[in-house]
């Protein structure tokens, strides 16, 4: 599914209002509270572990770090004990799909990592620095493709007209170093054919998507292709993509695809969430924003964005809308790895909360609550060799979601977030005024 820079909203003074506002927000006053000085332990609690369910456990978490989950664990003296019945307890989420910088949005929903797949150099700050921290935050940790790869009057030059492009006669190889030196940690490569309005634009040939991936392997970098036809996906895999940004609707998914896909260990990211900003935008499909248990926590900047229409497009359509979550389904079934992404923020969709939503959009025949939480956990830290993070399991990160209810069965119930704790300190659930 397309990302935000098909929108020429207003189109670019909105993108530009996007681009700016959580620059602010995230300089602003990150309220954390204070970690127990002797650790603290979850008892009684369900636990959720990127990939399977502890239907009554204990976690212990000393630090920054988790130092025992398990069914029986013996609590040590000292420890501060939450009592965890009818709650669920799970990793930090992770959003495979986002863009801009870390801000303090995100984590009042649980998604503490975000993956990032496009932005501009002086947005990003200094990601690294603080990801390896594991001082107290109320940020999001950031991995970044820094600036996304495609060619002049490409997908991506409508949102960023200086954005920096690979011509006909550049060095792809050299296009690279340039990216990695900007801090990239793993690379955006856009294969798009048409605008948002259906008109031709110009594309990575296949000699320059080739040359691009094998120069970002031999330099340890995941490359991504920004996606939207089944043909130009089949393109990418053959030519050795790491994964693919969207899951293409523009026809049913079939074996072919999922056996490339399976064969040379594809990933694909779910933005399933894109039918609440565009083609369907009825209430009911927007309930989650209204829910009680979310509206209180939304900041200025998120209900802006979430208020805002997203345009209209001859392609986007509902048809299209309810293929991508059939060819979802079925990939996952097949095997396929899937991550749960956002694309976030585009017109109707906003870092954090929209995670939950992609989360309840992808839950349907063929794809239980559990297999979805894990496409926010387990899923995305495999993919993106996140050692530390995605599961609830001795020696990784700190970063933890409480929750009323128990959404490995109902996925909806993972709205009643009840607290947050970002390496390991608890963070205020309430939007900076």
């Amino acid at each position: 599914m397309p990302c935000r820079c098909h929108i020429r909203i207003g189109r670019r003074a909105m993108l530009a209002a996007a681009l700016a506002v959580p620059v602010l927000s995230a300089c602003g006053p990150e309220r954390v509270g204070a970690r127990p000085a002797g650790g603290f332990a979850f008892e009684g609690v369900r636990v959720f572990d990127g990939e399977r369910v502890i239907g009554s456990g204990t976690v212990l978490v000393s630090g920054a770090e988790l130092v025992g989950v398990g069914e029986r664990i013996e609590i040590p003296t000292g420890y501060e004990r939450i009592d965890g019945t009818g709650r669920t307890l799970l990793p930090g989420l992770i959003d495979a799909h986002s863009h801009l910088m870390p801000s303090t949005d995100p984590p009042r929903f649980g998604v503490t990592t975000e993956l990032e797949l496009g932005t501009v150099a002086e947005q990003r700050g200094d990601v690294r620095t603080q990801r390896a921290s594991t001082a107290p935050t109320a940020r999001a940790d950031l991995w970044s493709a820094g600036t996304l790869v495609t060619v002049p009057g490409g997908h991506g030059t409508q949102a960023f007209p200086g954005l920096a492009t690979l011509g006909p006669n550049d060095d792809p190889a050299a296009f690279v170093d340039q990216r990695i030196a900007e801090g990239a940690d793993h690379l955006k490569l856009v294969i798009e054919h048409r605008d948002h309005d259906g008109s031709p634009m110009p594309t990575l040939s296949d000699r320059q998507l080739r040359a691009l991936i094998t120069a970002a392997a031999e330099r340890g970098l995941r490359t991504l292709a920004h996606v939207t036809r089944t043909d130009d996906a089949l393109l990418a895999i053959d030519a050795g993509i790491s994964g693919l940004a969207h899951v293409c609707a523009d026809r049913p998914v079939d074996r072919t695809l999922i056996d490339r896909a399976l064969d040379r260990g594809v990933f694909m990211i779910s933005t399933s969430a894109y039918d609440l900003g565009t083609a369907r935008r009825r209430e009911g499909d927007r309930s989650i924003y209204a829910d009680p248990r979310i509206a209180p926590r939304l900041s200025g900047f998120q209900r802006a964005i979430l208020d805002t229409p997203f345009p209209e497009s001859p392609w986007m359509n509902d048809s299209w809308l309810d293929r991508g979550r059939a060819n979802t389904r079925i990939l996952r079934a097949a095997g396929v790895p899937i991550l749960a992404g956002t694309d976030a923020p585009i017109p109707g969709l906003i870092n954090g909360v929209s995670l939950l939503a992609c989360l309840e959009s992808l839950v349907g025949p063929g794809l239980d609550p559990v297999t979805a939480l894990t496409t926010a956990t387990a899923a995305p830290a495999d993919a993106f060799g996140l050692t530390d993070r995605g599961r609830l399991q001795a020696g990784h990160r700190a970063d933890l979601v409480l929750v009323a209810g128990d959404p490995t069965t109902k996925i909806t119930d993972l709205r009643a977030i009840e607290a947050v704790w970002k390496n390991g300190h608890p963070i205020d659930l309430n939007p900076t005024p």
